[in-house]
């Protein structure tokens, strides 16, 4: 309500006080504490719908924290390349739920891609396939070096449809990246089609980049081990050679040794890189000798207290004639204990039990058995005499595997171990 007032001549209009009533300041007084417990419910909710999504986020970094540790511990226990990948890739499929994956690696020369190992129901005959660079998504991830994701790779113009269509596979999600190592590509990895017939995402493209960084790791480590394996095994043999030859009685005994640890090896069920590991082993557990006197080697094993204590230095000294680095801390492992026994009676260390390699128990039944050959017992009667030292001087399963390897037990027969 208005109010007319003069003052020197002039009017002014002055708006009259507003009187609220005793029930009308309730109900603003209501009015005002529902808005603030509807913002409070609000804010609450936010708060909720960003906290499960951050929990969804912190397990999401979480398990892909946890693949890469396990993929890291494979890389530090494997060194064949296949075996590895094989590994690597199955725990790529399993947590990003493809139906299919594939590592290609580059072929420098020639310039095309080529499955280096395919998972799925058609890798077998994706490894007949080559790709040239630019060709195809893959090709074209190698060429430009550029992470590629899609929902529906068939309206990509990029897509090969001619792999599909030979292999009669339907593609439809894909996320494929480079594999780089030291700014050069090395091949490209790819995952296809989700399990639920769903679509990839940018999170599970940025695991899948970290997956193959770890690959890159596992194609030189691979690479590495191979150069080392070749040019360290010619070595090897050379000097096994050499102390065979020190004494005639000892002529071709470190290859014997070395062709039946690996059969042994192989019948307990090492893996390939395993078996190099062995075979270097095998032909160098006697590399300790060259220190000793070609006179003692013919008189062993009548040899006096003094001489056998200088004797049975030899493994742990061949040990150390061993280049120490990580390719050759099992062999050293290896060639320094087989002369360790199950029941800690031999020698240099007296370990026993499980404190020994299992692989030193292989070469060291195998050098057991070639000694008695070399005695003039026969293949069958040492065999015998060995079944008598299981759980005393050789692990159990070691001898055991050891005469069905002698045997030749049927291809079919559960492996030992």
């Amino acid at each position: 309500m208005l109010h007319m007032v003069e003052s020197f001549g002039v009017f002014y209009l002055i708006p009259s006080p507003v009187t609220v009533r005793r029930d009308d300041r309730g109900d603003v007084w209501l009015m005002g504490t529902l808005i603030v417990i509807v913002l409070l419910v609000v804010v609450a909710v936010v708060l909720v719908v960003v906290l499960v999504r951050e929990r969804q986020n912190y397990r999401r970094d979480l398990q892909r924290l946890e693949t890469l540790l396990e993929i890291g511990k494979d890389l530090n226990s494997a060194i064949r390349l296949r075996p590895l990948l094989k590994r690597i890739m199955d725990t790529a499929t399993s947590l990003l739920s493809a139906q299919a994956a594939s590592v290609l690696i580059l072929d420098p020369v020639k310039q095309e891609l080529f499955f280096e190992l395919a998972l799925g129901e058609k890798g077998t005959q994706l490894k007949e396939i080559r790709l040239k660079v630019g060709e195809g998504i893959a090709g074209w991830v190698a060429a430009n070096g550029v992470p590629f994701i899609t929902d529906d790779v068939r309206e990509d113009p990029r897509f090969k449809k001619s792999i599909s269509e030979k292999i009669d596979y339907q593609n439809k999600a894909m996320m494929c990246v480079p594999i780089f190592w030291e700014g050069q590509t090395l091949g490209v990895l790819q995952v296809i089609n989700k399990s639920d017939g769903g679509a990839f995402s940018k999170a599970e493209l940025d695991l899948l980049v970290d997956i193959a960084a770890q690959v890159a790791v596992a194609l030189k480590n691979a690479q590495a081990h191979e150069d080392f394996y070749r040019g360290y095994s010619g070595v090897l043999q050379a000097l096994a050679g050499f102390i065979d030859a020190r004494s005639s009685r000892y002529a071709g005994h470190s290859r014997r040794v070395a062709a039946l640890a690996q059969r042994i090896a192989r019948f307990m069920g090492f893996e390939d890189d395993e078996l190099d590991l062995v075979n270097m082993a095998a032909l160098a557990h006697d590399i300790g000798k060259v220190e000793l006197a070609a006179g003692l080697l013919e008189r062993y094993p009548e040899l006096s207290p003094a001489e056998m204590a200088v004797y049975r230095r030899h493994p742990a000294a061949g040990a150390l004639l061993i280049p120490e680095n990580a390719s050759t801390q099992v062999v050293r492992q290896i060639i320094g204990y087989h002369h360790e026994w199950w029941d800690g009676s031999g020698y240099p260390e007296g370990r026993k039990g499980e404190e020994v390699p299992l692989a030193a128990y292989i070469v060291g039944i195998a050098n057991a058995f070639d000694e008695l050959q070399m005695a003039g017992v026969s293949a069958k009667k040492a065999a015998e005499e060995l079944r008598k030292t299981a759980g005393v001087l050789y692990h159990p399963r070691v001898t055991e595997a050891l005469l069905w390897c002698l045997a030749e037990p049927p291809a079919d027969r559960n492996q030992a171990g």
